[in-house]
């Protein structure tokens, strides 16, 4: 397996760049690779894989070998993906029709809703972890010192700085261009 050579938290954020990519704000990214679904099974197999060797980086990779290998492995995530629904079919009473209408609606979101609604797929995860009080009981009894609120509070401030800091780099790069444009004009004027 190719994931321990790779540190599991840029291997992470390389797949969030893939698969969740940014728009301007106020607009939801709608293309056909985008999918939650992939950076949240990389993220639990990347965090498996560190545990078990035990160490907390790897090689130092760059972001290229770490951008084709996120490519690359999306059919096997796919393929493990298919198989745990399939598992969960396999395991289910189909005489309950309760759990049948569970085992559709996750597999729904999974695969239909998280890429194309994407902007529900937080208002859910609320919904799941913090608003069922067993559940965030049961989150903060691991001693975690946040809860899910909390947590989709700290990954919207970094979204919104690696927002605020790519367009300054664009707006840098544009004026750069545009100085460069207004020497080159200038210099050409000189000449005449």
């Amino acid at each position: 397996m190719e994931v321990p050579r790779f540190d599991a938290i840029r291997l992470i954020e390389v797949a969030r760049q893939q698969f969740l990519p940014m728009a301007r704000e106020g607009e939801t990214p709608v293309t056909a690779q985008a999918g939650a679904v992939y950076v949240e099974l990389l993220a639990l197999i990347a965090l498996t894989a560190r545990q078990e060797t035990g160490t907390a980086t790897a090689s130092e990779a760059g972001f290229q070998e770490m951008s084709h290998f996120v490519s690359s492995a999306k059919d096997g995530r796919s393929k493990i993906l298919y198989l745990a629904q399939l598992r969960s079919f396999a395991r289910a009473d189909p005489t309950d029709k309760l759990a049948m209408v569970s085992l559709f609606i996750r597999g729904a979101e999974g695969w239909m809703r998280n890429p194309s609604y994407p902007d529900t797929v937080e208002e859910t995860d609320l919904v799941l972890l913090d608003g069922v009080e067993s559940v965030r009981a049961a989150l903060e009894a691991q001693q975690l010192g946040f809860n899910a609120t909390d947590a989709a509070a700290v990954l919207d401030a970094c979204h919104d700085l690696q927002q605020h800091r790519l367009n300054d780099r664009i707006e840098a790069m544009a004026h750069a261009v545009l100085d460069a444009m207004a020497a080159e004009e200038e210099g050409q004027a000189d000449r005449h």
